[in-house]
């Protein structure tokens, strides 16, 4: 009897040892939240400290490449909108059920080599291990390229795989608004002023058929990729030589995007001259000389183009004029 008396208050003993030690735990990761904001700043042994088991919390980890020698920008959107998200969730009165934290390359590089990850963001949720909300599940991605940086879709990963109520509401940017209503009021005072010109503008049919060529031109050479990547203008050869084509069609250089235009334009142009302006006119020595000339710079441009795309990518079969 006596014995049994003994293990259960051993066993009780334990119980509460190891209760008091899940607290402390929770109240030191619930400390290092308030201190940073939302988001617990991480390195290897806060890390595994974090992620280790038993935990009666889930947590969110985003592995990330702030530095601007990594070129990562979607990993400095994301940081901003997690931190936003986290601070909105500090908030809470069951803020130590979840905990958001933030791993970057510099602070923790044996956990990305341990992980096996050539790419950054990451984001993985870590289940909690026991208590109500207890799961077996593996670690859950959050698929970044379909749901994107922001932190709305983000907010509904966590609420939808963690059963708690994580909602976000973005703040409303003053300084925006009232930077909007500013141009809104100085634009109509402008354009109120110099309404004869903007009539002429908004009327001519040449202004909207350059602009709208001028577009074409710009979109379709890439120039949106630039602006949502961010790559550099040109790159770097064999030898320190300047590299203005990258290779393969997934990146380019921000001088190969103008190269492209210019490309794009002269073929556009060339077959305009050729349908349009040769058959029109009336001198037939002006007309064969006009013919030859452009068929000549269309076919190339075209060669050119097509080594251009050869270039990026030997290959596939590229075959015009340049091999």
């Amino acid at each position: 009897m006596r014995i049994a008396l003994g293990a259960l208050a051993l066993s009780w003993l334990g119980c509460a040892s190891a209760a008091r030690t899940a607290d402390a735990k929770v109240a030191k990761f619930s400390a290092l939240a308030a201190k940073h904001g939302g988001v617990i700043k991480l390195d290897s042994r806060l890390y595994d400290e974090l992620t280790a088991t038993p935990r009666d919390y889930s947590l969110t980890v985003a592995l990330t490449a702030l530095g601007p020698q990594f070129k990562c920008a979607p990993c400095r959107v994301f940081d901003g909108e997690q931190r936003m998200l986290a601070r909105s969730w500090l908030k809470r009165p069951d803020s130590d059920k979840h905990f958001f934290a933030s791993l970057d390359f510099p602070d923790g590089q044996d956990i990305f080599r341990r992980l096996g990850l050539q790419t950054a963001p990451t984001i993985r949720l870590f289940h909690p291990t026991e208590g109500s909300r207890a799961s077996a599940k593996e670690p859950t991605q959050y698929e970044f390229n379909r749901a994107g940086p922001t932190a709305e879709p983000f907010a509904a990963f966590v609420r939808q795989h963690t059963g708690l109520d994580v909602q976000f509401r973005r703040p409303p940017n003053y300084m925006a608004i009232g930077l909007s209503l500013a141009v809104l009021v100085g634009g109509s005072a402008l354009a109120y002023v110099f309404r004869s010109i903007l009539y002429v503008l908004l009327t001519g049919r040449v202004v909207w058929a350059f602009g709208t060529i001028f577009a074409v031109l710009l979109f379709t050479s890439g120039h949106m990729w630039n602006q949502i990547r961010t790559p550099p203008f040109i790159g770097v050869g064999p030898g320190n030589t300047p590299a203005l084509i990258a290779s393969g069609f997934q990146s380019q250089y921000g001088v190969e995007t103008n190269i492209i235009m210019v490309m794009y334009g002269v073929l556009a142009f060339s077959f305009y001259t050729l349908a349009v302006t040769v058959p029109s006119m009336k001198d037939a020595g002006r007309q064969r000389l006009a013919g030859y000339t452009w068929t000549g710079i269309l076919v190339v441009a075209m060669g050119a183009l097509t080594g251009i795309f050869r270039a990026k990518q030997p290959g596939y079969p590229f075959y015009f004029i340049f091999k």
